[in-house]
């Protein structure tokens, strides 16, 4: 009798084990802040949430790239695509064009347009990483009206495909446009008339209220003293910052040795009211060196006033 063996071999296919899809998160907004308007003009927001302006435009307040966390990623995963929109046209209504998407993520590319993107290889253990987006934002021809001014926000959909498979997350785009801020000198700083002890050094204070008074040496006010006053215009109710000359940088000049002007101080509100007006004296100290030489000194100083 011939016996015949059987040998059964049996093969175990043992499945790939997910332990979950990627998912895509946002975690930031792409925010361009505040805008004064100049035509055409074009704002560079790239993935570190810095911006370069060309064209004439200014920008305030808190601006930054959008983020967006893609979690849920193992080691040899590939990011095939990041995909923003190619145009996001007039943002809430606004008369802006979003275009020119960039895209971030460390230790994998530098900044480079999203379409550029393909193929890149998780490695490392990084379960998951942060894509920063930045874009160009260009302003239309012509002017703006009235009713063009104020916030303005919009969603935008990113599509990011990992192992050839979709997923998809909203983010948000802020832009605003701002009235350009208007100053309105009134009046000049003015010391007036000082009766001095030639044989000491003096310094006499003019406070943003119009009051004067000696802080050091024996100095006599006599008269015509005043402070500057400024009228601006701007946005209502928005938060401003005031910038007044640094001590050491300006001098007024006349017959003898320069004089310094240093501490100067202002009364100014910290917003604009509600009709977008503001009104504000700006003072300081004048040192007079012993044996300074008699006549009239003059010089002349700036101050800057933006949105905070």
């Amino acid at each position: 009798m011939k016996m015949f063996w059987i040998f059964i071999f049996v093969i175990l296919f043992l499945p790939r084990i997910s332990f979950g899809a990627p998912i895509l998160a946002t975690q930031q907004d792409l925010n361009f802040g505040q805008v004064t308007f100049s035509p055409n003009a074009q704002l560079l927001l790239d993935t570190n949430g810095s911006i370069t302006i060309s064209g004439g435009a200014g920008v305030s307040g808190v601006t930054s790239e959008s983020i967006l966390m893609l979690s849920g990623l193992s080691n040899g995963d590939i990011i095939n695509s990041i995909k923003p929109p190619n145009n996001i046209g007039n943002v809430g209504g606004a008369t802006v064009q979003i275009n020119t998407f960039t895209c971030f993520i460390s230790g994998y590319f530098a900044e480079t347009p999203c379409s550029s993107v393909i193929n890149i290889a998780i490695t490392g253990g990084d379960t998951f990483v942060l894509i920063h987006i930045g874009a160009t934002a260009t302003l239309p021809n012509g002017s703006l009206s009235e009713s063009d001014y104020g916030p303005y926000t919009d969603n935008f959909d990113v599509t990011v495909r990992v192992n050839k498979k979709k997923i998809t997350s909203s983010a948000v785009v802020d832009f605003q446009y701002v009235r350009d801020i208007v100053i309105t000198k009134n009046a000049d700083l003015d010391f007036g008339k000082i009766a001095l002890d030639p044989t000491q050094d003096s310094t006499v204070r003019l406070n943003p209220g119009g009051t004067i008074q000696a802080v050091s040496g024996s100095p006599v006010p006599i008269s015509g003293h005043n402070p500057a006053s400024f009228s601006v215009i701007g946005e209502p109710n928005y938060i401003v910052n005031i910038t007044l000359p640094a001590d050491g940088t300006v001098f007024m000049t006349g017959p003898g040795t320069p004089i310094p002007i240093d501490n100067f101080a202002d009364d100014a509100p910290s917003s604009f009211n509600g009709s977008g007006t503001m009104d504000f004296n700006v003072g300081g100290d004048v040192t007079i060196g012993q044996n300074q030489t008699p006549g009239s000194y003059t010089g002349a100083f700036s101050v800057d006033v933006d949105y905070q």
